[in-house]
């Protein structure tokens, strides 16, 4: 195996089924991994850990539907080297959060190393350093974007980065 099949194996292991798990009145679905289904009693105590895995699964899904989408019907207006980058960003960011889910230490890492890495860009084109194509642009307007993704990247590192957080993911 090459090192990325190695990380999203380690991201996704043993991840093939849905189980529940109930708490109290609460019903908690998410994916099974080997040696059964995950900590939902961590899940449960810290829900931001939760909403951002679930974040990282919607932003990656969607992504990954709406650009094969627009690739099937012929509406894709993007250079095939941008479309390749966005849909191999979008599975990264869905393998993450799928290891979030999970527990797993390299999804944690890798997640705040990317987060810091947009994070940094965001911080470049505000202050005009660098630009982008085009092509990654979206329907919204580019500052709105930057600025909802800058918070949501630093709010990431921050929260992440706390030593109670780290301590949830050892595996």
């Amino acid at each position: 195996m090459n090192g990325i099949q190695e990380v999203a194996s380690s991201i996704l292991a043993g991840s093939t089924k849905i189980c529940f798990a109930n708490f109290g009145e609460t019903r908690l679905p998410g994916l099974c991994r080997a040696g059964g289904p995950p900590n939902w009693e961590h899940m449960a105590k810290n829900k931001t850990v939760f909403g951002i895995a679930l974040a990282e699964i919607a932003i990656g899904s969607v992504t990954l539907l709406t650009n094969l989408a627009s690739l099937l019907f012929s509406y894709n207006t993007k250079n095939y080297n941008v479309f390749i980058f966005v849909i191999a960003t979008a599975s990264v960011s869905f393998m993450l959060g799928v290891g979030l889910l999970n527990q797993r230490r390299a999804a944690y890492q890798l997640l705040i190393y990317f987060s810091s890495v947009v994070l940094l860009s965001k911080l470049l084109i505000a202050a005009g350093i660098i630009s982008l194509d085009w092509t990654l642009e979206t329907t919204l307007p580019a500052s709105l974007k930057n600025s909802i993704s800058l918070g949501y990247h630093a709010f990431i590192i921050f929260y992440l980065s706390q030593p109670n957080i780290k301590k949830l993911f050892i595996k």
